[in-house]
């Protein structure tokens, strides 16, 4: 956002988000998001007490990756 601010130029970025449960035996997988946009961005957020942040973003994501993908369990 710095950058944007400071030429009017939008950044394209990418997400990986990986998921990982250790007492699961599905194992992990990771989704890549690729050349994404913002619709907004929350550049600062306050907080008094114990409560966690949480934010929830919308944007766009040209395409995606999956170079790892959960374990099939066998029955389901």
């Amino acid at each position: 956002m710095k950058k944007y601010q400071e030429t009017g130029a939008m950044q394209y970025f990418e997400i990986q988000v990986t998921n990982e449960d250790p007492t699961s035996a599905v194992g992990r997988q990771t989704i890549i998001l690729k050349d994404c946009l913002m619709d907004s961005v929350v550049l600062t957020k306050f907080a008094a007490g114990e409560d966690l942040l949480d934010e929830e973003i919308s944007g766009t994501a040209e395409s995606w990756l999956m170079p790892e993908e959960f374990t099939e369990l066998p029955g389901t």
